[in-house]
């Protein structure tokens, strides 16, 4: 059956020219030389960048050079040679490195599997292990009554897995410094890994961390450690300790049991009651089928584009819009890290869910800052609050998907700290956040000690 969307070669060119008059410009360049080159081909005047639009659908990606793998080979010989009981010299090294160099696939999915696991066979879990650490999430403060958490990024950049068991384990911790920079805590409580670290892979860990005793201006040196052995990679991030916690945001479930369905409703009223009537341009990223904006607004006040990483979702939801012909928007396939839209472009950008997907949200909320108007409106919708992981979400990390979780505050405080605004903030169930955060056009730092946010990622 034929389905008729009833669009034509001069809707199609209407569309096409109101979404680069929005403020499109080209994905590879990077300057706003976008052009309706036909009724339905866009075309970068400066590189020649070209694209053509497939019923409501761009992909705007571009291919880009994965960066040179790390091999850390001296570290692997050494472990081998290490569990095979080899001698450590010059000859027996390049004798290991040889055998071990990489090899091209097969084209045999068992074969390829079995050299994928090589180094898993000696049993080298957590030899000289190699971590980045960084970037932290925390609350903007803590009292001296509770313990509170902090998520912690963490990267295995060693040619081994790391994981917190074995007889020296890797875990995470933490020093408390006093504002002259002299040790109050050295041993701080230990956090486990949420998964296993194969090489190359990155997880959000959550560290549990017990305050002073007295309020007052400290930092926080979060560390990986691996016991017995050596503290190994920090970050610095700055801390007020307070005798009182302020208030909580507010809680609109009322009590009744938590579904997608209800949250995503309280998500609805939450845009609805602070969007403004009219708008240019409204960005929602990572809604994939369908903008959850249209919940609010059936009618958007302005040109809804929506951005997501997946090709095949956004197929499926043109199909959707095919038959609910109550809306459209714009669906882009797009990396949201480097959005396609000139700085002060947009009147309001929405994530619904898809925030805690990014494997650095300051990179994300500071894309965010350039890409919105002064006093444009970022909305963080069901975004999830809590500080570890069941199993099932573990098995989805373990699989390489980047889910995660932050404290409560840690929203508020890296928002606060790419220039935005706190307004207003709902947290229902004690795990669903929901932001009303305007641009001030203000960073407040980029990293350092003083900014208070991110904090200074330091070597061994």
């Amino acid at each position: 059956m034929q389905i008729d969307n009833g669009d034509n070669g001069n809707a199609i060119g209407t569309r096409l020219a109101r979404l680069i008059a929005s403020g499109l410009r080209c994905p590879a360049c990077r300057k706003p030389e976008m052009q309706a080159a036909s009724s339905c081909r866009l075309l970068c005047t400066s590189c020649g960048f070209t694209r053509e639009e497939e019923d409501w659908i761009l992909d705007l990606t571009t291919p880009e050079t994965p960066p040179p793998v790390s091999v850390k080979g001296e570290t692997a010989e050494c472990g081998i040679i290490s569990s095979l009981g080899l001698p450590d010299d010059p000859d027996t090294r390049e004798l290991v490195r040889q055998a071990i160099r990489p090899v091209a696939p097969s084209g045999n999915a068992f074969f390829d599997a079995e050299e994928e696991v090589l180094f898993d066979r000696f049993g080298l879990d957590n030899f000289r292990p190699d971590i980045e650490v960084g970037p932290a999430y925390a609350p903007a403060s803590a009292t001296i009554e509770k313990h509170f958490y902090v998520a912690l990024r963490i990267r295995n950049d060693g040619p081994f897995r790391i994981v917190t068991a074995g007889l020296n384990p890797v875990t995470l911790s933490y020093h408390w410094l006093d504002e002259e920079g002299e040790i109050v805590e050295f041993e701080g409580l230990r956090s486990a890994l949420p998964v296993a670290l194969p090489p190359g892979r990155a997880a959000t860990a959550h560290v549990e961390v017990r305050p002073p005793k007295l309020p007052g201006r400290y930092t926080l040196r979060l560390a990986a450690v691996q016991e017995g052995v050596a503290w190994l990679r920090h970050i610095d991030v700055p801390m007020d300790i307070t005798r009182e916690l302020g208030c909580l945001p507010d809680d609109m479930s009322e009590s009744q049991p938590f579904t997608e369905d209800l949250d995503g409703k309280l998500g609805a009223a939450f845009i609805r009651r602070h969007m403004p009537e009219r708008a240019n341009l409204i960005i929602e990223v990572g809604s994939g089928l369908r903008p959850s904006f249209l919940d609010a607004f059936p009618t958007p006040p302005g040109l809804l584009v929506n951005l997501d990483a997946s090709l095949r979702l956004l197929r499926l939801g043109r199909f959707i819009r095919r038959w609910d012909k109550t809306w459209s928007s714009w669906m882009i396939r797009v990396n949201a890290e480097a959005m396609p839209f000139e700085d002060n472009s947009a009147d309001a950008i929405v994530f619904c869910r898809s925030l805690h997907h990014f494997p650095d949200l300051h990179t994300q909320l500071n894309e965010c800052q350039r890409v919105l108007r002064k006093d444009g409106i970022l909305f963080l919708i069901c975004e999830p609050v809590g500080t570890g992981y069941d199993e099932f979400t573990k098995r989805l990390i373990e699989q390489g998907i980047n889910e995660q979780t932050f404290p409560q505050g840690a929203y508020e405080r890296m928002a606060w700290f790419n220039g935005f605004r706190v307004v207003a903030t709902q947290l229902d169930w004690a795990m669903s956040f929901k932001g009303l955060l305007p641009n001030a056009l203000e960073r407040v730092g980029s990293g350092n000690l003083e900014s208070g946010i991110i904090g200074v990622s330091a070597g061994k």
